[in-house]
């Protein structure tokens, strides 16, 4: 065999020196490759740094959560009495313009002076059971009562209406608090409440009805009402129907000393306005006001 050519290894059809430059050539792409991939992941850490940091700090809208509950939530007995409450109220609350007859002339001739202070207690609507004979009474709204009408009353008075607790304190009168639980006379018994006959309260209107009441809270519904003998006979008076709007107005002359003499304390007296009758504004009946010391009796 012959000997092999100056550059060339024995088997090899290409020089030596040409073989090696590629060698290089490969090692050199694959460390460039591999630096490029190691930049690119530099970068890419860089980015997520740089969004962590930016999401950190940034705003996120807040959407407040909606005031709402199941319907099962609520004891639908427990929503309707806290709507007829709310209507109750917003119907007390306002109070109107004073008829201008109740100072010109009610008050004229019940001989009280033109500055005696009348004070408006709530509107009402007439209901069915103001109506009713088996009822027999007529319900006042809680808000009127307790803002305007019971400060108007003595303690003594406020405790014979049994608005509030008998054994109060002499002061200002406050609110009787509503009962726990009822009282029971014996197992099966219904529950009973106090025996109290109500203050006097003598109830006019502008048709010439006119009755001598009583003014009392009733422990079974907490309800203050005006009920008594004879108090059919002074709704057929006034005509009254369901529905009708009146408002109801108070006022009392307390007693004192003018000049060396005793003005004697008068009626407390309340005054339904409004309702069918017509028409509102006609001066009273002369039977509607007899003088303060004579009996008081329906017109008929």
């Amino acid at each position: 065999m012959p000997p092999a050519a100056a550059g060339y290894s024995a088997g090899m059809k290409r020089p030596l020196a040409a073989v090696a430059p590629s060698c290089d050539v490969d090692g050199r792409n694959a460390a460039a490759a591999a630096a490029a991939k190691r930049r690119e992941r530099r970068r890419e850490a860089k980015r997520a740094r740089a969004a962590a940091a930016a999401a950190t700090g940034a705003l996120v809208p807040y959407v407040a959560p909606i005031d709402a509950r199941p319907i099962r939530a609520v004891p639908l007995a427990a929503a309707a009495a806290a709507r007829r409450k709310e209507a109750d109220d917003q119907a007390a609350a306002a109070p109107s313009a004073e008829p201008a007859w109740i100072r010109k002339i009610l008050l004229e001739r019940l001989g009280m002076t033109y500055d005696q202070p009348v004070v408006f207690i709530a509107r009402k609507t007439v209901t069915r059971t103001d109506l009713d004979p088996h009822q027999n009474r007529f319900r006042l709204p809680i808000f009127g009562v307790e803002r305007r009408l019971l400060p108007m009353l003595t303690v003594d008075e406020a405790k014979e209406a049994n608005l509030v607790e008998n054994d109060e304190e002499k002061g200002v009168p406050r609110p009787r608090p509503r009962p726990k639980k009822k009282r029971r006379t014996e197992k099966g018994s219904k529950a009973q409440g106090k025996d109290h006959g109500g203050v006097p309260v003598t109830v006019l209107h502008l048709s010439g009805a006119m009755k001598e009441l009583r003014l009392v809270l009733w422990d079974s519904s907490h309800g203050t009402i005006i009920k008594g003998t004879g108090y059919m006979d002074f709704i057929a008076g006034t005509g009254l129907r369901e529905h009708d709007a009146v408002q109801i107005w108070a006022f009392k002359r307390r007693g004192f000393r003018l000049f060396g003499a005793t003005v004697p304390e008068s009626r407390f007296y309340l005054v339904i306005v409004g309702g069918s009758w017509r028409p509102l504004e006609a001066p009273p009946p002369q039977c509607m006001l007899p003088p303060s010391h004579a009996p008081v009796e329906v017109c008929a």
